[in-house]
């Protein structure tokens, strides 16, 4: 729809095609871009077409990362989407690429154990004596 409205041709076949590469990582932007690339020259539509597509799809991929992900994420594995975030910045931070894919997974299975142990651990000697 971005494409459209800054009157790329084909904005919406273009979306739609970035969108469906959304599955492989980065791979939206490659396709998006090349795809308005292509078309822009083509058609002569000129550099400031040019320039808004870059921006629409900075801002679709800033909105995308920012809220979409994480609250989808978030939603499936159970977590805050602000926890989801701060877990891929806190492991990926300590942990590099690696930290970035097992960050939800690893704290959504945490919050799973705490949330079951929770009601042992609370009966507990060292939680019924605290003075």
């Amino acid at each position: 729809i971005g494409f459209t409205v800054i009157g790329v041709p084909s904005g919406v076949a273009i979306g739609a095609l970035a969108g469906l590469c959304r599955l492989v990582p980065y791979l939206d932007i490659f396709v998006g871009l090349l795809l308005c690339t292509i078309v822009i020259l083509t058609q002569g539509s000129g550099l400031g077409i040019f320039i808004a597509a870059i921006i629409v799809i900075g801002v679709v991929q800033a909105l995308d990362g920012a809220i979409v992900t994480p609250r989808i994420i978030g939603d499936r594995a159970g977590l805050h989407p602000v926890a989801v975030i701060a877990s891929v910045y806190a492991f990926g931070s300590q942990f590099g690429l690696l930290g970035v894919l097992l960050a939800v997974p690893v704290v959504a299975a945490t919050v799973v154990i705490l949330k079951l142990s929770w009601p042992f651990l609370s009966q507990s000697y060292f939680f019924r004596n605290i003075d």
